[in-house]
């Protein structure tokens, strides 16, 4: 059962309940009647139309207890109610007598019996049926009979006690029903409460994440821009040492390896010595130019970096 189906059975079980017991009421009502009509002598144009209604209310009564079809059992029992009400009001003194009670409890009985157009629909029928037989009573007084004019006053009473009985009986289930709504309505209001400042909060951690996010991206952007930038120089820095390698180092030491060679073929020993003194300037100019290689790889200024090339050209021609 989904939640829309049971609100309507909540709905409907206080809509039986009061027309379970204004059924009940009414009975009563005609009981009480008819046993102080029987006490103050027997008269059958009161005695069978009342055994009558209590018959007819018991049923509706027994018939309505069942919980199928109830939408349909309302609308007939309306009808019904409806209609000894209009009865009654010709028969029980119009709006001067006793049956402006049942009037009233007919209004309450439509209100809680009804909700929506439907209510609506009923409440401005049965009115302008008022303000008709108000109409009546008005300018046709002689339609109008009063049956329970010169009855004893406890039988009087007592019928006003049941019809008021009634009334306070439907008053009071419509509160209860308003109140557990209310109380409802008032428990949903907390929970969406709880939710939003659940949803307050999640916004404010997620916000916090999304900061966080933003700069880690932002430091992972720089990270990545300065590893790029190291990488790049790294790379420009291995092609100058390459263009270097192959081309400034390499006549010195070709250079050298033919001085050793002569060396190994040289008998002479003061040729020797001279061979030996050149190839001493040669590993010394090697070196220097290593030393000026070195210098130049570790230079890293941004500036620098535009100018390696030009320097180790330079640096070649210094060689040659």
């Amino acid at each position: 059962m989904n939640k829309v189906e049971l609100e309507h059975g909540k709905r409907y079980e206080v809509e039986r309940k009061i027309l379970l017991r204004t059924l009940l009421a009414t009975s009563i009502a005609v009981v009480a009647y008819l046993l102080f009509s029987v006490e103050i002598g027997f008269k059958p144009e009161i005695i069978y139309p009342a055994i009558g209604f209590i018959i007819l209310f018991m049923s509706l009564y027994i018939w309505t207890k069942q919980k199928k079809n109830f939408i349909l059992k309302k609308r007939v029992v309306i009808i019904i109610y409806y209609c000894s009400v209009v009865g009654g009001f010709f028969v029980q003194g119009g709006l001067q007598g006793i049956s402006i009670i049942d009037t009233v409890n007919m209004i309450i009985i439509l209100s809680g019996l009804f909700s929506g157009k439907e209510r609506l629909y009923y409440l401005i029928f049965y009115l302008t049926t008022i303000a008709v037989l108000s109409v009546s009573q008005i300018f046709f007084p002689e339609m109008i009979i009063d049956t329970m004019d010169g009855q004893p006053m406890y039988i009087m009473v007592t019928l006003y006690f049941i019809r008021l009985g009634l009334i306070v009986n439907h008053v009071s289930i419509l509160r209860d029903a308003y109140q557990k709504e209310h109380k409802k309505t008032l428990s949903l209001l907390r929970e969406v409460q709880k939710l939003n400042d659940e949803i307050s909060s999640q916004n404010e951690e997620l916000k916090c994440i999304q900061e966080e996010l933003q700069s880690a991206n932002e430091n992972l952007e720089q990270n990545v821009r300065e590893r790029t930038q190291k990488v790049e120089e790294q790379n420009q820095k291995l092609l100058i040492y390459g263009y270097i390698n192959s081309h400034v180092l390499r006549a010195p030491v070709s250079r050298l390896m033919g001085l050793i060679e002569v060396l190994k073929q040289e008998t002479n020993e003061k040729a020797r010595e001279d061979i030996l003194k050149i190839i001493y300037s040669e590993a010394h100019e090697i070196d220097e130019k290593i030393k000026q290689i070195s210098k130049v790889i570790n230079e890293t200024d941004a500036t620098l970096m535009q100018d390696l090339s030009e320097k180790a050209r330079k640096l070649y021609s210094d060689s040659m």
